[in-house]
């Protein structure tokens, strides 16, 4: 995020190109780890042993413990969506209301099939330190989200709590004079508009491509998602480890299939270039007769014992450093309760539940952008009254989860109760399925004994 009072700023190239020049470092350090989660630029791909390089057998071994990290955290915190519900103080509210507001949410919800948006926002944040996501409204007139990388957006607060500017730049491919050119393109916004620049070619220059545009929000419709407050991905911390952990895979490797390559001493006698050829196509040698003539290989013996223990602390001080699980670790085996499981996973709660609390004020903004643009619509949203769950991949124990469910009947609302069954995706579906099946059930046993209504 840059730090800049832009209040009161003329919009113009140079500004555009005063932000992007702040954010490139940023951008540069984003693309690389982005990189590495793709597996495209990994330091042990790229090792080079130089003067042996043509001679020494150099295995390069991506054991791709760093994608593991980050795919472990937003498959366990959001491999099920996020549930959203509107609730309001049904005393001073009006029924109707809510019922609109929330058919608006769950037509916004299926429209921008938003559980992939927000798996790939989380996705991004823990890669690159934080997501973005931008909300705008398409030609039918509805609202509109989408998750756009983040590398290409530079936020911008005077503070670094409310953002009040944000730019967005990236490269085109257009078609011109019979040629495919990459044109550079800068979105910028503000709390009611965008501004559209091309940056042209020649003089350097980012040109305005007409008038600003509003965007029909009363906010910045492009959010930021941090993944923790120290602005960093998941993995960023351990990867001195990750490399180790590649270097001696990789190594170790490189010697085994050394040996397969390993040298042939012959002593008393001398071999012509013929008979090696003939060694090589068919692996019968013959030599001359003669008691000091003979063959052997020279082996070596490998540690191997050493290079387990050496590989199993580096795996587990790299899983420690990182928060999360080794699933090849001998102690995670067997059958474990719900509290035993809940407790080796603890490490790994800590962190998506930082992440979580960030998505939380993220998805609150949110709808804070969307409530502006329905408001014009005379849609009333009061974006505090809605009320999101997460619910985590989690191994089910109905049995435990059932019984500890009924003991708290009575002590809190349904709701909250009906929530930590971690096989009910959505409360508020599940609450209204018990009263349609309360209602069948009264007017059948009203039919059956005739009560009088």
């Amino acid at each position: 995020m840059l730090l800049l009072d832009l209040q009161g700023t003329e919009v113009n190239s140079a500004l555009i190109k005063m932000l992007i020049e702040q954010h490139r470092p940023k951008r540069q350090e984003m693309l690389e780890i982005y990189k590495r989660y793709k597996a495209k630029q990994v330091p042990i791909m790229m090792r080079n042993l130089g003067e042996l390089e043509d001679t020494k057998i150099n295995n390069k071994i991506n054991v791709d413990t760093y994608s593991l990290i980050i795919d472990q955290k937003v498959g366990y915190m959001m491999g099920k969506p996020v549930s959203f519900s509107y609730n309001t103080d049904e005393e001073n509210g009006n029924e109707a209301i809510r019922e609109r507001a929330m058919a608006e949410i769950d037509d916004f919800m299926r429209r921008n099939s938003f559980h992939d948006v927000a798996v790939r926002t989380c996705l991004m944040a823990s890669i690159c330190s934080y997501g973005a996501l931008l909300m705008y409204v398409c030609p039918e007139g509805k609202e509109r989200a989408k998750s756009v990388l983040p590398f290409d957006v530079a936020f911008i607060s005077p503070d670094g709590e409310k953002v009040t500017h944000a730019l967005r730049y990236y490269t085109i491919n257009r078609f011109i004079d019979g040629q495919i050119k990459a044109v550079e393109r800068a979105e910028f916004y503000d709390d009611r508009f965008i501004y559209l620049y091309e940056k042209d070619a020649n003089s350097g220059e980012y040109i305005l491509l007409g008038e600003p545009k509003e965007h029909l929000f009363d906010y910045v419709p492009l959010l930021c998602f941090p993944n923790n407050d120290e602005w960093q991905g998941d993995a960023q911390n351990a990867l001195e480890l990750i490399d180790a952990y590649d270097r001696t895979v990789s190594d170790v490797n490189s010697e085994i299939e050394q040996f397969r390559l390993a040298y042939l001493l012959i002593t008393g006698a001398r071999l012509e270039d013929d008979a090696l050829e003939k060694l090589k196509q068919t692996g019968v040698l013959e030599l001359p007769d003669g008691n000091s003539v003979n063959a052997q290989f020279l082996t070596k013996e490998m540690a191997t014992e050493f290079i387990e223990k050496h590989l199993d602390r580096l795996e587990e001080d790299l899983w420690n450093v990182v928060g999360g699980i080794n699933f090849k670790d001998r102690y995670f085996g067997g059958n474990h309760t719900g509290p035993a499981l809940r407790y080796k996973l603890q490490n790994l709660e800590n962190k998506a539940s930082t992440t979580e609390a960030k998505m939380k004020k993220g998805f609150r903004e949110m709808f804070q952008v969307l409530a502006s643009a329905w408001r014009k619509k005379n849609i009333m949203l009061d974006y505090l009254d809605v009320d999101m769950t997460f619910s985590r991949t989690f191994p089910k124990h109905i049995l435990d989860e059932a019984q500890a469910n009924s003991m708290l009947v009575g002590t809190i609302s349904d709701r909250t109760r009906i929530a930590q069954l971690s096989f009910i995706e959505n409360p508020d579906d599940e609450l209204w399925l018990m009263q349609q099946e309360r209602e069948e059930k009264a007017k059948r046993m009203q039919d059956d004994y005739q009560f009088p209504e």
